[in-house]
């Protein structure tokens, strides 16, 4: 089939043939009544919809230039619009958006738009879905309540037990515009030609001057990774953990309250975690600077007690016994009766010495018995005798 019939073939198919017509005109209407997602450099990066305190949603410029805020909105599947302020988000600068509590905690939708441009979606829970996509995060629970981009990867959504909540210091507020002076005409009897007015030209924007620290992820001397680490800036605290990026210059502030300044110059960066030493240092931030910090939390040791004093026990002192002394009182010889009384006692005294010395006296008991009877009358004589020599003497004195 050559070319010349071919061609009123085709024409006559697509203008004469009523159902390609009507598939065709459903086809251009089916396409343009969906906004198309356009891929630019704000993206959302963190969200959080099931915190008992205010919903919000960052946002991050991934692009070189900065950018002017106050074009975009966001969006949830109810409606519920939610306009950024005026003012420039710096190149890889991070804003965060407080939503009230609008986002619904079993599911919903939230779109980054420009104008009827959709930028950026994200669906959780029961949502619905964005176009062309399943959700997102479909499992949000208490236990993993943030939404989180993983921007070293693919980019896409996955769930997290914490948030790094940016402070909105990367974000440049704008100058409100100058009404421009109406001009004025001097009413003269002549007529003559009006004065042109002169438009003040506008003054542009200064550039801001910044400086960019970055600390990493807190580490322990094992290399094992702490989290919950809290910042320090000269002794106040921040309200935000590690990893932070903290930006320095000119009216900018590390915390979100917009009390903690951020200006060039030197600053004592400290990290304070329980069960830990904490970890400082001073850096010099000048214009153009970035920095990073690689911080490392040695353990606390426990302070150790004191040890009990221990005191050696009293030695009980024994009681001292007197020592009494006694002299041996003289030996007194008896004689008779008086003699062979006191061998009588001291026989029942001792008995043991009596029973042995009865033996012995019964032994000598010859002897002695004949000695005793030779001298007894020569003592009666001796006796006798000297009575009556005292008699004598007595009656002649």
């Amino acid at each position: 089939m050559t070319a010349r019939k071919i061609i009123p073939y085709l024409r006559g198919f697509f203008f004469n043939d009523k159902r390609f017509c009507l598939i065709f005109f459903w086809l251009i209407f089916l396409f343009s009544s969906f906004p198309q997602i356009v891929s630019g450099q704000l993206v959302m990066s963190e969200f959080s919809p099931l915190s008992s305190e205010a919903d919000w949603v960052e946002i991050y410029n991934s692009g070189e230039e900065p950018v002017n805020l106050g074009e975009y909105f966001l969006i949830d599947a109810a409606g519920n619009q939610n306009n950024f302020p005026a003012c420039d988000l710096c190149s890889r600068g991070f804003f965060s958006l407080d939503w009230n509590n609008r986002l619904n905690n079993s599911g919903d939708r939230i779109i980054l738009k420009k104008g009827e441009l959709e930028i950026d979606c994200v669906a959780y829970n029961s949502g619905p879905f964005c176009r062309d996509r399943e959700i997102d995060l479909p499992d949000l629970n208490e236990e993993f309540p943030y939404g989180a981009r993983n921007f070293d990867d693919s980019g896409e959504w996955v769930r997290s037990d914490r948030a790094d909540k940016a402070g909105n210091s990367d974000c440049q507020l704008l100058p409100s515009p100058n009404p421009s002076p109406l001009p004025t005409t001097t009413a003269a009897p002549t007529p003559t030609i009006a004065p042109v007015a002169t438009l003040p030209l506008p003054t542009p924007s200064p550039v801001p001057v910044t400086a960019t620290g970055k600390i990493n992820e807190v580490k322990n001397e094992a290399g094992v990774i702490v989290n919950q680490v809290e910042i320090y800036l000269d002794g106040a605290y921040i309200n935000h953990w590690a990893p932070e990026v903290l930006t320095f210059g000119e009216n900018r502030y590390c915390n979100d309250a917009g009390t903690v300044a951020c200006s060039l110059g030197s600053h004592l960066i400290s990290l304070e975690k329980s069960g830990y030493e904490t970890w400082q240092t001073t850096v010099e931030v000048e214009a153009g600077d970035y920095f990073e910090l690689d911080p490392v939390l040695a353990d606390l040791e426990p302070t150790p007690l004191p040890s009990p004093t221990v005191f050696p026990s009293a030695t009980p002192t024994p009681p001292i016994t007197p020592i009494v002394f006694s002299s041996p009182a003289p030996a007194v010889e008896l004689t008779g009766p008086a003699a062979s009384e006191a061998s009588k006692s001291s026989l029942n005294f001792f008995p043991e010495e009596a029973s042995s010395g009865q033996s012995d006296q019964s032994e000598k008991g010859s002897v002695l018995g004949e000695s005793a009877s030779t001298k007894r009358p020569f003592f009666i004589l001796a006796g006798s005798g000297l009575v009556l020599i005292g008699l004598a003497l007595a009656f002649f004195r």
